[in-house]
């Protein structure tokens, strides 16, 4: 994560600034799947035999993501982590499977093998090797959450990237017309496709 944050008051800033840039921490350890002890970690762990109790923070996360996949259609599902693991993507080893493994990972996959139980706040999986995956949600939340702080202090002029992938501009930099925003080249990291204001 980056913030390039612009203002009169730089105590002002580096105080909104680390803020933001905590919050970012906060949300990997409650989001990561790469930390054994994060919370998204433990429903993956779980879920499959139980119903697992969540904080109102990632129940409500998840309410918004099954909402999403709903809307649509399913071409945004938190559940493919199966077919994340089966790709090699999970450690970013990267491989082909075979046609059985894929299939065995699809079944596991579906937004509908997820039960939320709003009276209760716990999450289980209908299918006991579901995984959801937060790689479409994670960051973008994150940022979101970034950008309310940021504002909460005051700041106006600000600008947030979170690995190049989720990005805000929180008003525009002094005296130009917006932020400059380069796309990369997907084969060739040295090169830009685009660049936009």
């Amino acid at each position: 994560f980056t913030v390039t944050a612009y203002g009169t008051d730089r105590t002002q800033l580096e105080a909104a600034v680390t803020e933001a840039l905590e919050e970012a921490r906060r949300i990997d350890s409650l989001l990561s799947n790469y930390k054994r002890d994060s919370e998204w970690s433990k429903v993956n762990r779980l879920a499959g035999q139980q119903a697992v109790a969540v904080s109102t923070e990632l129940f409500d996360l998840l309410q918004n993501c099954l909402q999403y996949s709903r809307l649509s259609e399913g071409a945004f599902d938190i559940t493919v982590g199966p077919l994340m693991r089966s790709w090699g993507f999970f450690r970013g080893s990267g491989r082909f499977p075979h046609r059985a493994e894929i299939r065995t990972a699809m079944a596991a996959v579906g937004y509908q093998n997820i039960e939320l139980n709003p009276a209760e706040r716990t999450v289980r999986f209908r299918h006991p090797e579901t995984e959801m995956d937060p790689g479409g949600v994670g960051k973008g939340y994150a940022v979101d959450r970034m950008v309310d702080i940021l504002r909460s202090a005051g700041i106006t002029s600000a600008f947030i990237t979170a690995a190049g992938s989720s990005m805000y501009g929180l008003g525009a930099p002094p005296e130009e017309k917006g932020w400059k925003v380069q796309i990369t080249h997907p084969a060739d990291r040295s090169r830009h496709v685009a660049e936009l204001f």
